[in-house]
């Protein structure tokens, strides 16, 4: 939409007849050009560093959740832990899938508009829905134990 919007602008004439006057619209495109310009380049700045941060976040704790949810009992204290965390990371399931949701839009945007992001970043991001997908198997598997 922006890119849209910047090249109908740059494809403005730089005068135009109407009737027997010729109007100079350089300064016209000079002012609506550089709006949609900046915006891309913001969005290129912005959306890299915003789906990474909103990915390290939520990997971070479905990693530890899913490490917590794996490691072996070796006391009923340990057990009851356990269930407990189990409850825990079943009331935060609504909020994981709208954050990993989230996620996902921002990279949806991110292809959208062509925004490189760095290769690691994108591997990364590959894996997501695996990692989330394995917590919600180690969640269903400890509610059956």
């Amino acid at each position: 939409m922006l890119a849209e919007q910047r090249s109908r602008m740059e494809a403005l004439p730089d005068t135009v007849d109407v009737g027997i006057i010729r109007v100079n619209c350089r300064k016209l495109k000079a002012t609506l050009v550089p709006a949609p310009t900046t915006c891309l380049a913001r969005l290129h700045a912005m959306l890299p560093c915003l789906a990474g941060e909103l990915f390290d976040g939520f990997m971070g704790e479905v990693q530890t959740a899913l490490s917590r949810l794996q490691a072996p009992c070796s006391s009923v204290e340990d057990y009851v832990e356990q269930i407990q965390f189990l409850a825990q990371v079943r009331d935060s399931e609504r909020s994981l899938d709208m954050r990993c949701n989230e996620i996902h839009e921002i990279y949806q945007l991110i292809d959208e508009f062509a925004i490189p992001v760095p290769a690691m970043d994108r591997a990364a991001y590959a894996t997501m829905d695996s990692t989330y997908n394995t917590l919600k198997d180690s969640e269903a598997q400890r509610q059956l134990t």
